[in-house]
């Protein structure tokens, strides 16, 4: 059985067209590890604060701008907290207590990066679900 060259372009523009539609009932990773970031603008979580909700990957500005003293991400969680809003400015990056590396901090007084300290510093971030080698 033979095919013309037109039958056999649709035919493989079909099976393109199949083999790329995403199924429509898989979340994506994103949608199943996004979390929660808890601050607060004295050490020890302490003083006024707030539990915000992250969507993975997405930068967020705390809501207490030049602030925030103690700052911990969801179970699972790492994130990179910024000193300028919208994620610019010197970084780190902190970890939730059950990850290894630099731990979410209590006490933002003791933890910098390149000379600058992040206590009260602390303005933006954003979460990943894993570790950064």
């Amino acid at each position: 059985m033979f095919f013309s060259k037109k039958a056999l372009a649709l035919l493989a523009s079909l099976l393109v067209v199949e083999t790329l539609a995403a199924p429509t009932d898989v979340k994506s990773d994103a949608a199943l590890a996004d979390g929660t970031v808890f601050y607060c603008t004295a050490v020890g979580f302490t003083g006024t604060c707030a539990t915000d909700n992250f969507t993975v990957n997405v930068c967020q500005n705390v809501q207490f701008l030049n602030q925030v003293s103690s700052f911990q991400p969801s179970l699972g969680g790492a994130c990179f907290v910024f000193t300028g809003t919208g994620c610019t400015g010197a970084w780190i990056q902190l970890f939730s207590p059950l990850s290894q590396g630099v731990l979410g901090s209590s006490d933002l007084r003791g933890v910098g990066s390149a000379g600058t300290v992040f206590n009260d510093h602390l303005n933006s971030y954003f979460c990943t679900t894993g570790f950064s080698v």
